[in-house]
């Protein structure tokens, strides 16, 4: 099972090297773009700089839709190509600054960027009933990374489809948040069970996330 680990965007120099330096033993990569609504380093930045260090790793841009206009999402669709990353789009979280422009939908722009050649995916929340999650699957991306898994046995229904399950790990200094964000995890302790238990049902890739704790996952490796 492939595992990709979510980038923190931190604002320092030192620290985006000390964690991409840290994490050198996964698979790949996944940057999360201006999370929490919060202004972040742009994800195109770090990947630029996790690719001059790692060519052959696995790097998957993450884009909001909610703040910007179509213009800019062809520049970070041409700067994906450029470093050989694949990119995912959603709407985002409710910025912190500036005004929401929902102008465009991850369907439209999954067409401009497949007409660039870049691998694509979308967000797949299992929040949402099963006829949904279907419909959401006829826009044939690449790939979807699979959100608010609450029960494993879902994914039977969609196994010829490549998810990719976003774990979010609960750790002793993340509980506060974890409680916060209201969403499905694993506890650390559980974690190569729950992998385990999602390659039954045909997952090939994982992507593991601490929120809450930006050191996390340098030692979940150890138990995987």
């Amino acid at each position: 099972m492939k595992l990709y680990a979510e980038i923190y965007p931190f604002t320092k120099e030192k620290n985006i090297n000390e964690e991409i330096q840290n994490l050198e033993n996964y698979d790949g990569f996944d940057i999360p773009d201006n999370p929490l609504g919060y202004p972040k380093i742009p994800p195109l930045l770090i990947g630029y700089i996790l690719r001059k260090r790692y060519e052959g790793k696995e790097i998957i841009i993450n884009q909001t839709l909610n703040s910007v206009e179509e213009i800019y999402i062809r520049s970070v669709i041409k700067g994906a190509k450029y470093i050989d990353s694949s990119i995912v789009f959603t709407m985002g979280d409710m910025p912190k600054y500036g005004n929401e422009i929902n102008d465009l939908t991850s369907e439209a722009v999954l067409k401009i960027s497949r007409t660039n050649n870049i691998k694509t995916g979308l967000i797949l929340s299992f929040s949402k009933n099963d006829l949904t999650i279907h419909k959401r699957l006829k826009a044939n991306a690449d790939f979807y990374l699979g959100l608010n898994i609450r029960d494993i046995k879902r994914l039977s229904a969609f196994n010829e489809y490549n998810i990719i399950p976003y774990i979010i790990i609960k750790t002793k200094k993340n509980t506060k948040t974890i409680e916060e964000i209201k969403q499905p995890y694993v506890d650390f302790e559980n974690l190569r069970e729950y992998c385990d238990e999602l390659a039954k049902y045909g997952i090939k890739s994982v992507l593991l996330s601490t929120p809450g704790d930006k050191r996390g996952l340098y030692n979940v490796l150890s138990v995987l």
